[in-house]
């Protein structure tokens, strides 16, 4: 996309539509009696509401994308329990209000944000193990480093994803990747069984024997389109054993032969293998890093066994890391130090967003595509080419660059293994066969003046559509992204029709609605 198309969709994509609410909002806030209801409302939560003049209201209304910063709601409902989720979605549809679900605040193209109502259900956060039946259930609040940290004392995991404060729900009902995925299959895959509270009020139950359609939508057919998930119930893996992690980092000069090399070797790699190869800006000058290509290998094993598959990778490659690090620890300590190393479990959480908080909070843009065979050298130049052009301008990459919200990467991980078992229409699902997972990243700093988010998006699109000869059109709809054609068949391919008929059973309104959410049949 070039700038000037770029300008035709503003910066507002994100929209916020939750579900809900037909009026415009200046309307809604303007209506008569509203702030009278809405205390009212407040009074028959057993949680809390939050408007604007209250003091937590600066923190609880803002989603982890700060691109949506700027995208307020009229309150924010903190739901103690179920019955608190039934009552705001009666309210918000009494008053014609949009209205967003909200745990960790990820969607990256702001669907958790809204100007009308969010429905916050951090608090449903119960962690309810059963070793002996390798089973857990979990409160619809949960994220990835807390539920590890919470299960570790019985040494098994459910297999979600890596970044901390992604939450479990939206993780599971769009797949599901991590470092577990080649070895146990999407965290949607390890789904048993779910509670959620419908456009009507009501609860109910969907696993293989109640409601299985609707359980068959939930593993992989996306958050926000059927109800308000508050409850899952998940197969537990065991991780007992050794992990060991190597890291290289390597030349920007080695960034084709290394991204040909890996594409091959990881189709090479056991189940308990897991890889991710990250091509991303640095500081630009003479003291910057520049661009770089770095490795970070996963096993599920004796750190002997992964030295000898790294060094494969090395072989055919034909380049000498810059710098190796390499750590055998436990699971947790391996999830925990990718992001939090050296921080206290209370510390890890978004700047800008929660007390005690450590993690830089970004601007963000993503675009995503599966890929199923080795792309040609041709391709991967491509690529390699848009690192390059980002890495020598000033305004994406500033002299003052901040290496954690000031980059352009492209962010490729290893999927197959047990994720491919699985038919594609087996769950909601349908991407399997793939060999990895491509993303395609802008990061730019909160606040930043618009042609700053204009030029990041822009530069994400031209290198994504440089390359679309080479795409497979498939895309991971947890890396949502407003911008892109044929969304609903590039999420959903072939089992897009059945999720339209399981949405008009459970959502024949279409109370539960956004931007991008599945269409009535």
């Amino acid at each position: 996309m070039r700038r000037r198309e770029f300008l035709k969709f503003g910066l507002g994509f994100a929209g916020g539509m939750g579900g809900g609410g037909l009026m415009p909002f200046a309307a809604i806030a303007g209506s008569a009696g509203l702030a009278e209801r809405l205390a009212a409302f407040g009074k028959d939560l057993r949680g809390r509401l939050i408007t604007a003049d209250d003091a937590a209201y600066a923190m609880a209304s803002q989603p982890f994308n700060a691109a949506f910063e700027d995208t307020l709601p009229l309150a924010v409902v903190v739901a103690a329990d179920e019955a608190d989720v039934a009552t705001s979605i009666a309210f918000a549809r009494e008053e014609s209000l949009p209205f967003a679900v909200r745990n960790g605040g990820h969607s990256f193209a702001g669907y958790s944000a809204s100007k009308g109502l969010v429905i916050d259900v951090s608090r449903l956060n119960t962690v309810r193990a059963n070793p002996a039946k390798a089973t857990v259930t979990v409160g619809a609040g949960q994220t990835n480093l807390a539920l590890y940290e919470a299960l570790w004392p019985h040494r098994m995991v459910v297999p979600a994803g890596t970044c901390p404060t992604v939450g479990i729900t939206g993780l599971a009902l769009g797949g599901g990747f991590g470092r577990l995925s080649p070895l146990h299959g999407l965290t949607s895959d390890n789904l048993l069984g779910l509670r959620m509270v419908t456009a009507e009020g009501k609860v109910i139950v969907a696993d293989p024997k109640e409601n299985s359609d609707l359980y068959w939508a939930c593993r992989g057919g996306g958050g926000g389109n059927f109800g308000v998930v508050t409850e899952l119930t998940f197969r537990l893996q065991p991780v007992d054993m050794d992990f060991t992690e190597i890291q290289y980092t390597f030349a920007w000069e080695s960034a084709l032969g290394v991204l040909r090399a890996w594409q091959d070797w990881i189709t090479t790699l056991p189940r308990e293998g897991h890889c991710e190869l990250e091509l991303i800006t640095g500081a630009p000058g003479p003291t910057g890093s520049g661009a770089t290509v770095t490795v970070d290998f996963t096993l599920a094993g004796p750190r002997e066994q992964a030295e000898a598959l790294a060094r494969d990778l090395v072989g055919a490659a034909k380049a000498t890391p810059v710098s190796t690090t390499t750590t055998t620890a436990s699971f947790l300590s391996t999830e925990r130090d990718w992001s939090c190393a050296g921080l206290r479990p209370d510390e890890c959480r978004t700047a800008g967003i929660t007390p005690d908080r450590k993690l830089a909070r970004t601007s963000i843009y993503i675009g995503s595509d599966f890929v199923f065979s080795p792309w040609p050298e041709e391709g991967c130049a491509l690529l390699i080419d848009a690192i390059t052009r980002r890495q020598g301008d000033r305004t994406l990459t500033p002299e003052t660059l901040d290496p954690d919200a000031q980059v352009g990467k492209v962010l490729l991980e290893s999927c197959g293994g047990a994720i491919n078992d699985t038919a594609p229409d087996a769950t909601a699902f349908p991407h399997r066969g793939m060999i990895y997972m491509a993303q395609y990243q802008s990061r730019w700093l909160p606040g930043a003046a618009p042609e700053i988010a204009e030029a990041n998006i822009a530069w994400t699109r031209e290198m994504y559509d440089s390359v679309a000869e080479y795409r497979s059109g498939a895309s991971y709809v947890n890396y949502i992204d407003p911008y892109l054609a044929g969304w609903q068949d590039a999420y959903y391919g072939a089992n897009l029709p059945r999720l339209r008929e399981i949405k008009g059973k459970y959502d024949p309104e279409n109370v539960f609605q956004f931007e991008q959410s599945i269409r009535l049949p």
